[in-house]
This record gives C-alpha cells, sequence and structure tokens, in this order.
C-alpha cells in the first residue's frame, strides 16, 4: 500500500510538473509574440526605409545629372531648328541634324521620349579683353584671365569634327555662332568659324564650352549619357528602370522610374504612382522583382526659348 501511494504521489507530481511546464511554455509563447511582433515591424519598417533612400538617391543622381544641361541649355546656340543647323555649318549626321538644342526622341528601346538630346554652353569666368573678328582662318581672342589647357584636347586642335575644342559667345554677331579652337594660348585662343565668313566677338563677353548629350535609360536598368566628348556611352546609376521626357519651351519634365535593392519588399509595387503617367505605369505595375519608386521633376530653362 505504502509503495502504491508513493507511485500516485509522484504520477502527481510529474503531471503538475509537466502542466507547469506547457503553461511556462504557453506564457513565455504570449509574451515572446508581444515583444516579439513590434521588433519584427519595426525591422521591415527599416528595410523599406533603406530601399526607399537608395531609390531616392539613385532619382536624386539623376537629377543632378541633368541640372546643368537643363539650365544651361541653348546658351550661346540659336534656338530654332534651322538657325541652329545653319550655325553648324549645315552637316549631316550624328547632333548636327537635330531639331535645335533641346529634343525628345524614342528611347533606345522604342518607348515614347525615352531619350532627350540637349546641347548647352558651359560657362567660364573669363571674358574677353578686346573685340575680336574671326573668320574662316584662325584669329587671336584675348581673355581677361588665364586661361585652363584642361578643358580642351591638344591633340585634335583645328578638327571641327569634334566638340571638344568647341567654343562659342552669347552675344557675338552673327549671335550664337560657335567656334573652333585652333590653338591654346595661356591668355588667348586662336579661333575659326565653323560655318559664318566672320564672326564679330564683342570685348567683355565671357567665354562659352560648347557641350552637347544625350540621356536615356537602357534594358539593362541603367541611365545612360553620351556627352559626345568620348566614344560610346557612358554608364552614370544603376537601378534606373524608366525615364521620360518631356519638352515645352521653356521647361523639360523628366519623369523617373527607380527600383530599391531588397527584392523582399513587396515585388512589383510601385510608390509615387501619382508622379508618374498612365502609360509609364501600366508599363511597370507588376513587372519588376523590387519595390518602384517614381519621380517627376521639372526644369526651367531660360535659354531654351528666346
Amino acid at each position: 500500500m505504502r509503495c502504491c501511494g508513493r507511485t500516485l504521489k509522484l504520477g502527481r507530481s510529474r503531471a503538475f510538473f509537466i502542466a507547469e511546464v506547457l503553461l511556462s511554455v504557453l506564457i513565455l509563447s504570449l509574451i515572446s509574440a508581444i515583444f516579439f511582433a513590434p521588433f519584427k515591424n519595426g525591422m521591415h519598417l527599416l528595410r523599406l526605409l533603406r530601399d526607399r533612400r537608395i531609390a531616392q538617391q539613385r532619382i536624386l543622381t539623376i537629377r543632378a545629372i541633368l541640372g546643368a544641361p537643363a539650365r544651361f541649355c541653348a546658351l550661346g546656340v540659336p534656338t530654332g531648328a534651322q538657325d541652329y543647323k545653319e550655325s553648324l555649318g549645315s552637316r549631316s549626321g550624328r547632333f548636327f541634324s537635330w531639331a535645335g538644342p533641346v529634343s525628345v526622341v524614342k528611347g533606345k528601346n522604342g518607348e515614347e521620349g525615352g531619350c532627350l538630346r540637349i546641347v548647352f554652353a558651359y560657362p567660364l569666368s573669363c571674358r574677353t579683353s578686346a573685340e575680336r573678328t574671326v573668320g574662316k582662318s584662325a584669329s587671336s581672342v584675348g581673355f581677361d584671365r588665364k586661361l585652363d589647357a584642361g578643358y580642351f584636347d591638344a591633340d585634335i586642335y583645328d578638327k571641327p569634327g569634334s566638340v571638344k575644342n568647341w567654343v562659342t559667345f552669347a552675344n557675338s554677331d552673327p549671335p550664337c555662332s560657335p567656334l573652333v579652337l585652333s590653338k591654346f594660348y595661356d591668355y588667348s585662343l586662336a579661333l575659326r568659324s565653323l560655318n559664318k565668313d566672320e564672326v564679330v566677338v564683342p570685348k567683355g563677353e565671357r567665354l562659352l564650352l560648347f557641350r552637347v548629350m544625350e540621356c536615356w535609360a537602357g534594358a539593362d536598368e541603367i541611365f545612360y549619357t553620351n556627352d559626345y566628348r568620348t566614344a560610346g556611352a557612358q554608364p552614370r546609376e544603376n537601378g534606373i528602370c524608366d525615364v521620360r521626357f518631356s519638352a515645352d519651351g521653356q521647361l523639360l519634365t523628366v519623369y523617373v522610374v527607380a527600383r530599391g535593392e531588397d527584392k523582399d519588399l513587396s515585388p512589383g509595387r510601385i510608390e509615387g504612382e501619382e508622379k508618374c503617367t498612365a502609360e509609364i505605369l501600366s508599363q511597370w505595375k507588376g513587372k519588376s522583382e523590387y519595390v518602384l519608386y517614381c519621380e517627376k521633376f521639372v526644369f526651367y530653362m531660360p535659354n531654351a526659348a528666346r
């Protein structure tokens, strides 16, 4: 009888111990769920914020790349299509045949408005020290301060086929007539006309460096530029799925679709849909392994329509 009592008591103790363990596990699970859920949600929020920050940084890079070309678009360059072509010597092919200093054409993959063509002039601080007349033969134009040879390419002086050594002046006569560098000196440039018989450059004119650039987003989700000073396209920013352009007078509108980096954050979802066109959204909604972020910005081009 004593043995049976002890066995019964031991069985009850074990059962009570198991019940305590199960209750402890249950309580621990409830406590873990209460505290882990906010932690899990917090980690998810941090991933979202990091993903958004990466995409926004990519978008800001595009904005920075386009800022100076838009600001100085058509500075020292005729705005009308015909005047533009005549000022460059009416050459055929490449940028000589573009429809003026700013135009939007189909992208490399055939998308509407996918490629921006823009011609601009980057202003330097030096100014002409006296009025000079420049013709088909090289003439010396002096400046009020020492020039930087790094802006030019000594290997191709006097070769008008490359824009590396092209300059222009906003108030020349005829106006906005690009000139080509024949020789470089510390305080002067030997220049000759590309097309006009004579170009008069007034005293006090700021020297403008002629620049040409194309911009587009490739099928590899990389944003490219071609500034015509180097051979071929230059990759500038990763993770850019789509870029579209619209030019209207002095306004350049740019739509950008950039992706994040985290494939586990609602792939195919688009943030900022209100900043994109329906046509762009229809092409990208649910089509990406990443969250996509849309942005729209408008540049004012003060010289594009005069």
